[in-house]
């Protein structure tokens, strides 16, 4: 597998375009559900010379319902609520502990008894930066909550923290810096991939608990660096002796397992849950190959899963404007495929 170019793994210059990135695109004005920054607003308007293996863009067709003329969500939701800053637990760092935090976006509550499915919703950043409160990611956790989920956006810990990993994920950062060398070049950034994971699992372990979440239905939603750590969360941990969530879908924005074709059978069994996977066939920042390398799996051994791509070189897509099929935008197709799932 080419080397993942997220701007932590590769060089110094990547880390600071990332950040600038970031922090300006969040600066801005976006529209709810907007990602992050358009290709032309990052690359250069001639396309840059980047050799990256054609592995094929088919996106997979979402269809609706047996009524095309009848919304598949059962209901549209207009007061979301939202509680922020809630203490999911405590990592530990070189300084001691930092507290957790993550954000709940909820449809109301009228009598007390109703109860959602989860949402864990992940930020990219390239394990360097970003946060629950950047303004995608409220824009998205607003949308979702109006579709029916709990959503809990999560803060995870990052590099500047210097995370260090709990002893119950010592087999899966040993695989990371046995089998992931070329991605994961040192101990402090193997660590800091696998405490993002940690945190999301600590997470649900705390939402479990809340009376209006339905803790067995779970879907994890990242971007970037989020989407790689939904991914290791749902389809790498039941693989070194921890217990995954009971995940029922996954929502991969422009990320990836970090693993090459045979790495990644080894880590997809038959009995994982589905996918849905978003990226650009030439995105400069995240291969796509390892997006190919998951659907070739799902697809030999007959697991559901849908495919959004598209040839550009652009690392981000704008979820609520791109049209994937059937008239309906990425994140319109998202909404219908999962609610097919879980229905």
């Amino acid at each position: 597998m080419k080397k993942v170019a997220i701007a932590i793994l590769t060089s110094t210059v990547l880390v600071g375009a990332s950040v600038g990135i970031y922090y300006g695109v969040n600066s801005r004005n976006n529209k709810a559900g907007e990602g992050l920054p358009n290709e032309k607003d990052v690359f250069p308007t001639q396309s840059p010379t980047f050799s990256f293996e054609q592995v094929g863009c088919i996106r997979t067709p979402i269809q609706r319902n047996n009524d095309e003329n009848i919304e598949i969500s059962q209901h549209d939701y207009v007061n979301v609520e939202v509680v922020k800053d809630i203490v999911y637990g405590k990592g530990a760092v070189a300084t001691g502990e930092k507290d957790l935090k993550l954000d709940i976006y909820r449809p109301p509550l009228i009598d007390g008894t109703e109860k959602y499915p989860l949402m864990i919703h992940i930020h990219g950043g390239a394990f360097i930066a970003g946060s629950k409160d950047d303004f995608y990611m409220k824009g998205l956790s607003n949308y979702w909550a109006s579709k029916g989920f709990v959503v809990a956006s999560i803060n995870y810990r990052l590099l500047s923290d210097l995370p260090i990993v709990d002893e119950a994920m010592k087999p899966m950062l040993d695989y990371s810096l046995l089998h992931l060398s070329d991605v994961l070049p040192s101990p402090s950034l193997a660590a800091v991939a696998v405490c993002s994971i940690e945190d999301t699992l600590l997470a649900y372990e705390h939402l479990k608990g809340f009376s209006y979440v339905d803790e067995t239905v779970v879907v994890m939603n990242g971007y970037s660096a989020g989407a790689i750590t939904s991914l290791w969360a749902t389809y790498g941990v039941d693989n070194f002796g921890m217990m995954r969530p009971p995940v029922k879908a996954v929502l991969s924005h422009y990320g990836l397992l970090m693993a090459d074709q045979s790495e990644t059978n080894e880590l997809v069994n038959a009995d994982d849950p589905p996918v849905f996977m978003t990226h650009a066939t030439g995105d400069l920042i995240v291969p796509y190959d390892g997006t190919q390398y998951l659907a070739n799996r799902m697809e030999s051994l007959g697991l559901n899963y849908a495919l959004h791509c598209e040839e550009s070189y652009a690392h981000d897509i704008d979820l609520s404007t791109k049209m994937h099929s059937n008239e309906m935008t990425i994140l319109e197709a998202e909404n219908v495929w999962l609610q097919n799932i879980l229905d």
